[in-house]
């Protein structure tokens, strides 16, 4: 019965020793698949960097050359309207030249007008007075 009961041990314990084995080799796998997985994650996640990187870049450097040409437009504008403002006190001093020069035509022909008023009254008297004679 002892050599029974060793002979029940031994299977027992060849038993345990193959399960042990087995579960040792399915845990190694499984060890195994996810250290595939983590080295596959990790290449990806590095892929991922490099992109965003390259990425953030691209955006920062696009920034900086929407950044430029606002400033660009904006001194643009800027000078346009100091430019406009000139022309429009160009246009206002123009304007009360042309009113001044206006009113001294206006002015100056009213003087002529008497001018040749009073010279028709002195030819007309002038004419009278020859005539005046020779009757």
């Amino acid at each position: 019965e002892s050599k029974s009961s060793i002979e029940t041990l031994t299977q027992e314990l060849e038993a345990a020793a193959a399960n042990l084995s087995a579960t040792k080799t399915e845990l190694e796998s499984e060890i195994s698949y996810k250290d595939a997985t983590v080295q596959s994650l990790t290449c990806t996640l590095e892929e991922t960097k490099v992109s965003l990187n390259d990425l953030l870049s691209t955006k920062i450097s696009e920034l900086e050359q929407v950044v430029s040409k606002k400033e660009e437009v904006e001194s643009e504008l800027s000078s346009s309207q100091t430019a406009i403002s000139d022309l429009q006190k160009e246009i206002e001093n123009l304007q009360n030249e042309a009113s001044a020069t206006s009113n001294d035509l206006s002015t100056r022909r009213k003087e002529l007008e008497e001018e040749l008023e009073a010279t028709k009254k002195e030819k007309s008297t002038d004419c009278d007075s020859a005539l005046i004679p020779l009757l």
